[in-house]
């Protein structure tokens, strides 16, 4: 039997990839279909137009060494744009799409293609390439597990990729997953023209209450520099990478969210502070997070009827302690749960101490709730209980509508896998095993993807470590002296 366990639901699940901004020009498709439908496309991500005298295509036929013909290129390409040399003999909606029309452009599935670049003294040197110059390969070369995926196929590269890759082993791989190349089938243009990337190619920064170069989006970099505030500023949005500055504050209101596929910076005096609903959510597992300033997330307990009710909390951000995140809770009720030490081999049947043996989904022992002090760092992914102080459990006058209460969470927002350990007492196998663990992130989850990762099933995740339900925990019934149990 693998683990049950409660979970507090907060918040967006965040995803994976990681991005940057582009270095230099890309292929980023090449199309070697039927008949002349042959042509490539450069697409230039750098943030800046580039000129197109300062490049060229090559290309190598079966086997040799690089170039065996060239092909000289012209005119600006912007940036966020695609150039196209095509086959004169292509298909019309090949030509049409073309910036360039070459008979160089006439490999086959062994004949390698390339993008080479002026170093400054008019000598060029290879930055790109679909395929490799030395041995000819024979009919083609395999792409993303694909057999002669350079012969009769159109191949995309991924919107994930930011650089140039001379390294052809590496480039076209050995799987769809670690590929740098989709394949499509022979004669699919379906992507000419336009190349999606989720690379950062230009800036955008919020000044004097706008953008000055448009509305953000996956692929433009985001500046904060002045108060940007979701419920008055235009709302929620997404960047690429996100920079507030030293005296702006963002502010991500109720329902709105924040999305940021690779980095966050908040610069000294800088601020960011998510409110109960609101979300940030940082795609890229391995984004970096600069925090100079300061990040803070508010969450509020659940409508309390008396001071004595537990809450459940996880940490939004590292670097909180009890404490200071939970200071208007009561010191002395600040609990973890050691599932280590849960053990429910008995029952309590009459309210006397007496015991049977049976499950009642309490620990026998009593010793699975541990005190925590004020100086204890809150762990990623870790539940805790707390009661709220009943001193500061202030009602306001008038009918009695039950209270809530906003607690603070400041340090620097969780990213990427966090792994959390989950244990079993074997003393009885009996038992629920019983574990709590909390969302480590400032934005929800989405639960079918946690359940998926994380539920054991013997024929589709067998080295999934739970089992059962989410739990949506709120304390609604009164303590009672003559309850069974010792909790």
């Amino acid at each position: 039997m693998m683990k049950k366990i409660t979970y507090l639901l907060i918040m967006l699940l965040a995803i994976n990839f990681s991005y940057g901004q582009m270095s230099d020009l890309i292929i980023s498709e090449y199309g070697e279909g039927s008949g002349n439908n042959k042509y490539i496309e450069i697409f230039n991500g750098t943030g800046a137009d580039i000129d197109l005298a300062d490049y060229e295509i090559w290309r190598v036929s079966n086997g040799g060494t690089w170039p065996e013909a060239t092909i000289s290129l012209s005119s600006v390409l912007a940036n966020g744009s695609t150039y196209i040399i095509a086959n004169g003999s292509a298909s019309g909606t090949i030509l049409t799409a073309a910036d360039l029309i070459s008979g160089t452009v006439s490999w086959n599935g062994n004949d390698a293609a390339g993008l080479a670049k002026d170093d400054g003294t008019g000598t060029f040197f290879l930055i790109d390439a679909v395929g490799t110059d030395g041995a000819d390969p024979g009919t083609g070369w395999d792409v993303a597990g694909t057999t002669n995926g350079t012969l009769n196929y159109t191949l995309v590269r991924k919107d994930s990729i930011c650089d140039p890759n001379t390294n052809w082993t590496t480039s076209a791989g050995t799987s769809v997953s670690d590929s740098e190349w989709v394949v499509l089938a022979s004669d699919d243009w379906s992507d000419l023209g336009t190349h999606t990337t989720s690379c950062c190619i230009s800036t955008t920064t919020w000044i004097l209450g706008a953008w000055d170069n448009g509305i953000p989006t996956i692929s433009v970099n985001a500046i904060i520099a002045d108060n940007y505030d979701t419920a008055t500023n235009g709302g929620s949005f997404s960047s690429c990478s996100l920079t507030v500055n030293n005296g702006a504050t963002l502010n991500i209101a109720d329902s709105d969210y924040i999305e940021v596929e690779n980095d966050l910076t908040v610069d000294a005096g800088g601020a960011i502070k998510v409110q109960p609903y609101g979300a940030f959510i940082q795609n890229n597992d391995i984004g970096l997070l600069t925090n100079n300033g300061t990040i803070s997330v508010a969450k509020d307990t659940a409508p309390l009827n008396n001071w004595y009710e537990y809450t459940y909390w996880s940490s939004p951000v590292s670097n909180a302690t009890v404490g200071v995140a939970l200071s208007d809770s009561d010191a002395g009720r600040r609990y973890i749960f050691n599932a280590s030490q849960f053990n429910d081999e008995f029952a309590e049947v009459g309210n006397n101490n007496a015991t049977v043996l049976g499950q009642d989904d309490i620990d026998d022992e009593g010793d699975d709730w541990q005190w925590v002090n004020g100086a204890t760092m809150m762990q990623s992914g870790i539940g805790y209980a707390a009661t709220h102080s009943e001193a500061a459990f202030i009602v306001p006058p008038g009918p009695f509508t039950p209270p809530q209460f906003r607690y603070t969470f400041t340090g620097t927002f969780n990213n990427g896998v966090i792994n959390v350990n989950v244990d079993r007492n074997d003393t009885t196998i009996a038992d629920n095993n019983w574990n709590l663990i909390g969302n480590p992130y400032p934005s929800a989850i989405e639960i079918d993807a946690f359940m998926t990762q994380n539920m054991y099933d013997a024929t589709t995740n067998p080295s999934g470590t739970l089992e059962g339900a989410i739990y949506f925990w709120s304390q609604n019934t009164n303590y009672a002296v003559n309850a069974n149990g010792n909790e």
